[in-house]
Formats: structure tokens, sequence, C-alpha cells
């Protein structure tokens, strides 16, 4: 299941990872949809997120996904709750009032999943398997980025017009390639993850893309430029012909000059107490 995030017109992959500093930092008083809905889903053809200012949907998603996107955790880091957390699919829409960013609207659906679906929740740290990110021999190739503009999902940029050169934002991870061969492009990205949903870095694309937390031990600093490619399906770096890309983690040694090793390590989790299904809205 690709999940996915339009935000002014750009499209953008959810990044899924856990930052413990935002994710408990509630404030008092927590915003709220000004209209939502929640229906059993129909049709389970399409799946996905979108946000745009003010109004957030959800086409097709389980419960354990919702939770994943409004508390800013990946779905495999999210641990007990019912078995219908899974297999039910749900259709979600909330519209603010105003133009509300998208850290705004995550608080809110926060707060929809509370009260809709009864949901009680708590996160706790316990060791697990992670991968450490350390420089390999010859040290790091990443591109240090020439400067970027600061991209903040609250307070959403203008469209750029025709013609007009198109702003670097920090932050901008592209994705590409098919089911043999994948590519992913950076462009004045961190190392690890900084303050906002939408500011991806690059151990947070790591843990997102080896579903499980990558943790940093480079010591580097700084927004870099990077590009990556491997073969997806390859869960070992013997010699094949037929898949013509490394392993990832073969990629990220070439290519970037950095070395992932398997590991234990604090890992956050988010532990549902309870939840019920919503009766109507």
């Amino acid at each position: 299941m690709r999940l996915f995030l339009q935000v002014a017109g750009v499209l953008l992959i959810v990044a899924i990872v856990s930052m413990p500093g935002l994710a408990q930092s509630t404030p008092a008083v927590r915003p709220a949809f000004e209209v939502a809905t929640i229906r059993e889903s129909r049709d389970n053809a399409t799946t996905g997120v979108r946000g745009t200012t003010g109004l957030l949907t959800l086409k097709s998603v389980p419960l354990r996904v919702m939770i994943s996107v409004a508390y800013k955790t990946r779905p495999s880091q999210i641990i007990g709750g019912p078995s219908w957390t899974d297999s039910a699919m749900f259709d979600v829409q909330g519209k603010a009032a105003g133009a509300a960013g998208t850290d705004a609207m995550l608080l809110m659906l926060q707060g929809l999943l509370e009260d809709r679906f009864q949901l009680k929740i708590h996160r706790e740290i316990r060791e697990g398997a992670v991968y450490e990110l350390t420089a390999a021999k010859g040290g790091p190739r990443l591109k240090p980025s020439s400067g970027c503009v600061p991209f903040d999902p609250n307070h959403l940029p203008r469209q750029t017009a025709p013609g007009e050169a198109t702003v670097n934002y920090c932050g901008r991870v592209t994705r590409g390639g098919d089911d043999s061969r994948r590519t992913v492009d950076g462009k004045s990205v961190d190392i690890v993850p900084t303050i906002g949903l939408l500011a991806p870095s690059l151990t947070g694309f790591l843990s997102d893309a080896l579903d499980r937390t990558v943790i940093d031990k480079t010591g580097l600093t700084g927004a870099f430029d990077f590009h990556l490619e491997w073969a997806p399906q390859r869960t070992s770096d013997a010699p094949s012909d037929d898949l013509g890309a490394p392993s990832i983690f073969t990629a990220v040694q070439e290519q970037l000059g950095l070395r992932l090793q398997a590991g234990k390590g604090p890992v956050e989790f988010l532990v549902i107490d309870h939840a019920e299904k919503p009766s109507g809205n």
C-alpha cells in the first residue's frame, strides 16, 4: 500500500517516521475539524492519503495506517489492537475552518480517531532491531547542498507561475523506478529528521524503505544532495544477471559512501490499548 500526500500541487511521499519531540508536543487545546465523516469503504481499488490546505482525505485505509499518519509513526511500530485494525477499510474526510496546514490537520486527525474510534494509545520505548548508519571505508560521497528555501507545511507557498524558476525548497525527495529497479533523488536533505512532518531525512527515507529504524552514527551535519538506485527484491549481494542493480545495502555503500549495519537499539512503539469501530457520523 503506497501512501502519498499532495500539498500545493506537489506529490510527496508521507515520511512515516518516529519523531518523539514532535509527536509528544500536543498543544493544550487541540484543533478540530469543522466537518468530518468516516465510513467503511465500499471500493478498495483506490487507496491513499491526500492533503491540501484545510482538507484531509483518506481513501480505503485501515485504522493502523490512519494511526501511523496521524501520529507520524510507521505501521510496523504500532502494536496491539483488535483484529479488524488491519482488515477493515475506511474512508475519512476532514474539513478544517480556514487554511489549516498539514501539522494542524494531523492533530485534528488524532482527535477524530480518539473520538470516533474511541482510540486509546500509549507510547513505549523498547529495545529492537535497528540499522546503524555509519561512514564506509573511503568516507561519505554525499554532495553538500548549495542552499535551499525552508518549507513550512503550515504556511504553504504560492504556486509557481508559468515560466518562473522553480524554488529550491529544502528536503525534496523524488522517487522513481518500478518493481525491479528503484531510484530516489534527494535535494537539500538532512541526515536525521528535522522539525516538520514534510521535512524528509536520509535516515527517515532508509527507515521507510527498510521498515526498520535507522540510527545515524555518521556524525554528519548539514543538508546534502544524493542519488540512489537499487533492486528492491534483492535480499543478498550475490551476483545475479537478471536484476541489474545492487541491494539497497550495497547501493548505500557504493553510491553514498555510507554503511548500514544491523544492531540493537531503542525503538519507539505506539501501543493500541483500545479501539472500537465507529457506529456512524
